[in-house]
């Protein structure tokens, strides 16, 4: 069984991921996005920080993951936004988060560049 993380709107990935047994996880920036994921049955939230890039959020990752949290203490949050070294993914841990979620911390790296084909 594997994640599925998607933004927070209603769409035949839904359909997809339900198919596919995969466990359901939502992109929040809001909490009236946490609140609409929540209501829809998503198994997991990805709280994602001002600090992600290209996504637009008002707060910070760390008071906005801590308030997810204390909103659905029942539903998992991974963190996302900001993370790009093992400090911060310590403090997310420490903090409450059960994982991460990483996107440009990874652009740096060797395997990111793309592979010509022969």
């Amino acid at each position: 069984m594997g994640l599925f993380v998607h933004c927070n709107c209603p769409s035949s990935a839904d359909a997809f991921q339900g198919a596919a047994g995969a466990t359901d996880g939502r992109q929040v920036q809001t909490y009236e996005d946490a609140e609409t994921a929540v209501a829809a049955g998503t198994d997991a939230l990805v709280a994602q920080g001002s600090e992600a890039g290209g996504h637009i959020g008002t707060m910070g990752l760390l008071t906005f993951r801590a308030g997810v949290v204390r909103r659905y203490p029942d539903v998992p949050v991974l963190a996302a936004g900001g993370i790009d070294d093992g400090g911060t993914l310590a403090a997310v841990l420490t903090a409450g988060a059960v994982g991460v979620w990483l996107g440009m911390a990874l652009l740096a790296t060797r395997e990111a560049v793309e592979v010509q084909r022969p």
